[in-house]
């Protein structure tokens, strides 16, 4: 089963290798011989593009003028594609960093979960904290995907189902009720068909097979984009987004998602920081388009209230808070339409938008963050309060396959499959058997 890119709430966005449907194939890329007599059961084999992004194209395709065309996934690589392959090893492992709790996916396909533990979200089946890895109940193998945020977390297992774990006031969990669960329940109507999964600060969001996106929780602000403010127990569909989606990312009050034509839409919350992205402020209970990204886009991942689009090439733009430098732009000021990252205009494979900060994965499998960083979350060593624009994290120039920047602290996962986080400590989410932060990279115990 193949699977796309969800970006979630900063805390946990899906920002392992990028792995999108792109536009649909045409050509020699896309196309086969004539469709009148035969199925479209045959695609062209994956192709290398943007030298570092590997194209696939997905069976069945449609017929159409009497030729098969077939929908792709672009899987960014960050040590290069060649001979239609990613170069090195692929994510071995999948990780979100949530509040004050990190969980990450071991290459066998198990989950564990560490840190602060008052609603169940590290999903062990007690309300106890742990700073270090314990294992998630039921989940010991079969996981492909994961995004954790606030105080919950979310995966996509073998058979595209979707199961969430932890605080559920505002039925974030999907499971039709309200309460807390601190082992995996189902989310309804998706036990299948599923690519990824987001989750936002109070709702959560899935990309289906289909290219379908459906929400649900809290949707004071019509963050579930169905066209109400009416919060939802279960699933519902986002106006105009029932197919054609390639990624969906929930953000805190917000959500973001990018079409098969790569254009990048969002809806919900707007107010004061401009985080929808078209040049107003006011909230959108329906996705609206974000201004210069009708096409072209890769990813998008919501963050708190600084979204962020990887564009083809691996180009970078943000838009909305930028009060602690989080756009990267060096201003200080917030934007209601998407700018320049400085210093990466290209090459860039993965972004995580955390709470009041970011960090994205270089092609050389690097990792630059930007922002706040009150308690050492940027991982650049003591003597810096907030930087606004991208910095190398010590000891992290290469060798990193995924990012996860969550609320005040951030972790990593290496080529090696080493488990790496720095920030903020008070609940022991840096894995290390402590409490104490750290302004520069630790490994997590167990990876």
């Amino acid at each position: 089963m193949l699977t796309a890119a969800a970006g979630a709430y900063g805390c946990g966005a899906r920002t392992d290798l990028l792995e999108t449907k792109d536009r649909t194939a045409t050509g020699g890329g896309g196309r086969d011989t004539s469709c009148d007599s035969v199925a479209c059961d045959s695609p062209p084999p994956p192709t290398c593009v943007f030298d570092s992004t590997l194209r696939s194209s997905i069976a069945p395709g449609a017929c159409a003028a009497g030729q098969c065309s077939y929908a792709t996934v672009d899987t960014l690589c960050p040590n290069g594609c060649t001979g239609g392959t990613c170069d090195g090893t692929l994510n071995p492992l999948r990780i979100g960093a949530g509040n004050q709790h990190t969980c990450a996916v071991a290459a066998t396909g198990a989950v564990k979960c560490w840190g602060n533990n008052q609603y169940g979200q590290l999903g062990n089946n007690t309300k106890t904290g742990s700073p270090v890895p314990v294992d998630v109940v039921g989940l010991d193998s079969g996981v492909l995907s994961l995004s954790a945020s606030y105080d919950r977390t979310c995966i996509v297992n073998s058979a595209g189902g979707v199961k969430c774990w932890g605080a559920n006031a505002n039925g974030e969990l999907g499971n039709d009720t309200f309460g807390d669960s601190a082992v995996p329940v189902d989310v309804v109507g998706l036990s299948g068909g599923v690519l990824a999964v987001s989750a936002g600060y109070t709702h959560t969001c899935a990309l289906t097979e289909k290219g379908g996106v459906k929400c649900w929780g809290k949707n004071e602000h019509g963050q579930l984009g169905n066209s109400t403010t009416t919060d939802s127990l279960v699933p519902v569909d986002a106006v105009g987004l029932s197919s054609g989606a390639v990624s969906v990312s929930a953000g805190k009050r917000a959500t973001c998602a990018v079409t098969t034509s790569g254009a990048v839409k969002c809806w919900g919350f707007n107010d004061n920081f401009g985080q929808l992205g078209n040049a107003s402020m006011a909230d959108s209970a329906i996705p609206v388009d974000v201004k210069g990204l009708s096409s072209g886009a890769l990813g998008v991942f919501a963050g708190d209230e600084a979204p962020c689009a990887i564009l083809g090439g691996g180009a970078l733009r943000c838009w909305g808070w930028n009060y602690y430098g989080q756009l990267g732009d060096s201003m200080p000021s917030n934007s209601t339409v998407p700018v320049d990252v400085i210093g990466l205009s290209a090459g860039v494979v993965a972004v995580s938008p955390g709470y009041d900060h970011s960090c994205a994965i270089t092609a050389a499998g690097g990792v630059q963050c930007w922002g706040w960083n009150l308690y050492g979350q940027l991982g650049v060593g003591s003597g810096v309060v907030n930087n606004a624009v991208p910095t190398d994290v010590n000891g992290l120039t290469s060798g990193v396959l995924s990012v996860s920047a969550g609320v005040e602290h951030t972790c990593a996962i290496t080529t090696a499959g080493n488990v790496k986080c720095w920030g903020d400590n008070t609940s022991g989410q840096l894995g290390n058997n402590s409490s104490k932060a750290s302004d520069e990279p630790v490994d997590v115990i167990g990876f």
